[in-house]
């Protein structure tokens, strides 16, 4: 199709001189766009350092306090250790990016607390 709208061009035309059954004809072998929209999840994905310090937030005044401890491996292919501290309780969480590591070690204090609180 892009071959002949280039050749329609070339040769001085435009798009509207491209015959109507020859896109029409082009597009209903390619199918509907819809089908390759990927849809959302149905689940929604959750920040465990985001959900642990709004329930810092509501119920205390102070955060978490985060801290890279180490890291490991080549500079491609670090891995990072970070500390979660909140009151006495620390954690230790590990990922190939600080990001992860961080949320690792909510999810860590997340599970301490909900164990905590049974």
């Amino acid at each position: 199709m892009m071959f002949q709208i280039r050749e329609t061009y070339r040769a001085g035309g435009t798009l509207n001189t491209v015959p109507r059954t020859f896109i029409l004809s082009r597009l209903e072998k390619l199918g509907t766009l819809k089908e390759d929209i990927p849809k959302p999840p149905t689940e929604p994905t959750l920040n465990p350092s985001g959900v642990l310090s709004e329930w810092r937030l509501t119920r205390h005044s102070t955060l978490p306090e985060y801290r890279v401890v180490r890291k490991s491996g080549p500079s491609h292919s670090k891995t990072y250790f970070m500390t979660c501290k909140l009151s006495e309780r620390v954690t230790e969480g590990v990922g190939k990016s600080k990001k992860a590591a961080k949320n690792d070690a909510a999810q860590k204090m997340l599970q301490i607390l909900e164990d905590e609180e049974l």
